[in-house]
């Protein structure tokens, strides 16, 4: 739902009504590092850590380091981990699903 106190023009809010086993919750945040192909570390690593774990992915040979970095990405998954929000998606929206729709204009001059 949108706050209250952020204007948009022509907007749009959409509740649905969904069953848990339609939506796929992944880490928002961590989207990016996917669409860069890169490697999601198993966990809140520092950055010594993970500059490691970096460097010893890319001293490996293509083939493995892309197999380990494509395992990695099941990281943005784990819901447990999800502190700073998250994307859902499901597959199919139908007009049973809505339960409220609004659409708001604001015509500034």
């Amino acid at each position: 739902m949108v706050p209250k106190n952020r204007y948009y023009s022509n907007q749009a809010c959409i509740e649905l009504e969904l069953p848990a086993n339609k939506i796929l919750l992944s880490d928002f945040d961590l989207w990016h590092v996917v669409l860069m192909d890169g490697f999601v570390p198993p966990d809140d690593m520092d950055f010594e850590k993970y500059s490691r774990e970096d460097d010893r992915i890319e001293g490996l040979p293509e083939l493995e380091k892309q197999k380990i970095i494509e395992e990695s990405w099941q990281h943005i998954f784990d819901v447990k981990k999800m502190v700073n929000g998250f994307k859902a998606v499901f597959g199919k929206l139908t007009m049973m699903m809505l339960s409220k729709f609004t659409i708001t204009m604001i015509i500034i001059s």
